[in-house]
């Protein structure tokens, strides 16, 4: 049975499909998407009604809070404030969400218009697709690192598209924070090279992970760090796919 999409928006529309127990993944040149999913699910022969999204950068703003509140009621009273210089409008006019990341390791906070959000769910609903969640990127690392005895260590997530590169940091399963970049005239491996040797100052970095398949990017960076450089499949379960595509399906406990 297939349960729910997790759908990374970022790059056209890339796919985590959970199906029973497992996932599978596949990419679709979906520039508008959700527009057309509908038909796209229906030639692969998937009834799925329910999505998870993964946002674009330009459509929400993150940030880890070292939160001193303690309830639900004060955290939330105190984000609009957390986010006032990304403010453009009115705090009622934004949604705004949070994670608690572990005792004393802060929070993830995130911001959208609370417009996009509405035109989103609306776009969704024209596929006959309910929209469940919507997160920021280093949210769906966090849902993947988050208490994984395979990220016991210090972990990166390298992504490199469109002339830029991020890099999400974790220590000991807890999402930490996130390098970005852009590489126009610079190679991409020099500024990744040279942002890892700043990142890891205070502690080294343990495992690199590269997001997506490129193995000659993989090999280029191994080379130049003098570290493997390995896939995402150590803490995504043996997923070979998209990972932030199912670090939003398994946000919220999505089933």
């Amino acid at each position: 049975m297939f349960r729910i999409a997790g759908i990374d928006l970022r790059d056209g529309a890339r796919l985590a499909i959970r199906r029973g127990k497992g996932y599978e993944s596949f990419g679709l040149a979906l520039p508008s998407c959700p527009e057309g999913l509908a038909g796209e699910f229906k030639k692969r022969g998937l009834k799925i009604r329910r999505a998870a999204v993964v946002l674009r950068p330009e459509d929400c703003c993150c940030r880890k809070i070292a939160s001193e509140f303690k309830t639900k009621k004060q955290i939330e009273a105190n984000l609009p404030y957390e986010f006032r210089d990304y403010l453009k409008a009115p705090p009622e006019s934004y949604v705004f969400d949070y994670a608690v990341l572990g005792e004393g390791a802060g929070i993830l906070a995130a911001a959208a218009p609370k417009e996009r959000i509405e035109a989103l769910r609306s776009a969704f609903s024209r596929e006959g697709i309910n929209l469940v969640s919507a997160i920021p990127a280093e949210a769906a690392y966090s849902n993947l690192m988050l208490g994984n005895l395979s990220c016991a260590h210090r972990h990166c997530v390298i992504e490199a598209k469109s002339g830029a590169v991020r890099i999400f940091m974790s220590d000991g399963g807890r999402y930490e924070w996130t390098y970005s970049a852009e590489y126009g005239g610079e190679g991409l491996v020099s500024i990744v090279e040279r942002a890892l040797r700043y990142l890891s100052r205070s502690a080294p970095v343990a495992h690199i992970h590269l997001a997506s398949g490129d193995e000659r990017l993989k090999a280029a960076l191994s080379e130049a760090l003098g570290l493997p450089v390995l896939g995402c499949e150590e803490f995504c379960g043996g997923f070979g796919g998209f990972p932030a595509a199912l670090g939003a399906v398994l946000g919220g406990g999505h089933q």
